[in-house]
């Protein structure tokens, strides 16, 4: 999978709803009924800007006068069809599965599901159908975006013959992307986001709300709310800079707010001025723990800031070549497996060992993320990064990291000539 960006099939709910009062069914934008099918596709707003996330809800429903038997009712997300602004189509690329049969399904009888897609860069799960162009697809750039939802039963998938088959389509829907640009954001946070943020960081507060995070999470992740988020990254900073305190244990939860806000894996999610910041705070609280002794969970509250806002701040700001510099340096500086330490399992020993995981881990996918290690380049340009590989068995190499840990980092590159044609 890429780590580029995602669909993300968070919460996949798959729910049964029938009913004998029609009512509300009749309202969704169904499309044109097939052999007594249709199908009916929902957003959660129409308008949105880059790095957002989309809620998307789909829903067949029996408009016969009696009984179908359909495939397994699961949503499956290659169902989706997306047109960008320059006329392509995209489909989402997982294969469906085995059609099962389900539960007859009753005159009137609907079923809905529900899925949740971040407009970021360069989906890897979607593939190409139509047009011509790029073959990745991108929902980063501004316009309108046309989305519906297919249902296909291949005929005689039921053994038993009885099985609905054809393909039933939802109406288009229309997406509009818009830029919102940071001077258009609110500069400081509402007094209901202070309140919730106050509740989230211990400071005392009369009536404390419930689940601050969740519904931090949930601001954060408007793009209008550029103040807020720069407030929790200040708050983030402030507890951070205290050598030889004890990080808070809020810290993490809060981080991953709002590192939700500025990535989805290493693609960009919302862009703005917090982003520098909070790209530079993870920077420095890594290189402060890399070269430490870890500790076992629970020892303190320490946090392992995740790659992603790093990864995501120097992709999207190539000018800024001195934070690329100081983040590829010092990657290199803990990249070669012969120079990690190694320890037998036992007194101290798990703590040495974890410590050279996470020193690897930061390394590897620095420098992965950032194309320092990539297909296409030199044998001898890797071992110059990586040092000597700990096996060679023709045309494939190998850096592993071997200690008593039950799973161990590694690096695995095949390669033709001198070149190095695939890395993982």
């Amino acid at each position: 999978m890429g780590t580029a960006a995602r669909l993300i099939l968070a919460a996949m709910v798959v729910a049964a709803v029938c009913s004998s009062a029609s009512a509300d069914a009749n309202d969704l934008p169904y499309g044109e009924a097939v052999k007594g099918l249709r199908a009916a596709l929902v957003l959660d707003r129409t308008r949105v800007c880059p790095g957002e996330p989309l809620e998307i809800e789909v829903y067949l429903r029996n408009a016969s006068d009696g009984l179908l038997v359909m495939p397994h009712g699961e949503f499956r997300p290659n169902e989706l069809r997306m047109r960008t602004p320059d006329g392509r189509v995209f489909g989402f690329a997982a294969a469906a599965g085995k059609l099962r049969p389900m539960a007859v399904m009753e005159h009137r009888a609907r079923y809905t599901a529900k899925t949740r897609l971040r407009l970021t860069e360069c989906l890897s799960e979607w593939r190409l159908l139509e047009g011509a162009g790029p073959n990745t697809l991108s929902l980063r750039r501004p316009g309108t975006y046309r989305l519906s939802f297919e249902r296909v039963a291949e005929k005689g998938w039921d053994p038993n013959g009885r099985g609905w088959s054809g393909t039933v389509t939802s109406k288009v829907v229309e997406l509009e992307v818009y830029e919102l640009p940071p001077d258009k954001r609110l500069k400081e946070p509402t007094a209901d986001e202070r309140r919730l943020l106050d509740a989230a960081t211990g400071r005392a507060i009369a009536k404390p709300p419930p689940l601050p995070f969740r519904a931090l999470g949930d601001a954060l992740l408007r793009t209008e709310n550029e103040g807020l988020t720069l407030e929790c990254v200040k708050r983030l900073r402030e507890h951070a800079d205290k050598p030889g305190r004890q990080i808070p244990r809020w810290w993490e939860s809060l981080y991953r707010v709002v590192e939700r806000r500025a990535c989805e894996g290493d693609a960009l999610g919302i862009d703005g001025p917090y982003l520098e910041r909070l790209a530079k705070l993870s920077v420095d609280v890594i290189e402060r723990h890399l070269p430490m002794p870890s500790r076992p969970v629970g020892d303190d509250a320490f946090y392992w800031p995740k790659l992603g806002p790093v990864l995501a701040y120097a992709k999207a700001n190539p000018k800024d070549q001195a934070f690329r510099k100081r983040v590829v340096d010092l990657a290199r500086k803990y990249a070669k497996v012969a120079e990690r330490p190694s320890a037998r399992l036992g007194g101290q020993g798990h703590l040495v060992n974890r410590q050279a995981h996470l020193q690897l881990h930061f390394a590897w996918g620095v420098l992965l993320g950032l194309d320092e290690l990539r297909e296409g380049m030199k044998l001898a340009e890797a071992v110059t990064i990586l040092g000597e590989p700990t096996r060679r068995e023709g045309g494939n190499v190998t850096w592993y990291y071997n200690s008593q840990m039950h799973v161990n980092p590694g690096l695995h590159a095949k390669v033709q000539g001198d070149t190095i044609v695939e890395l993982k």
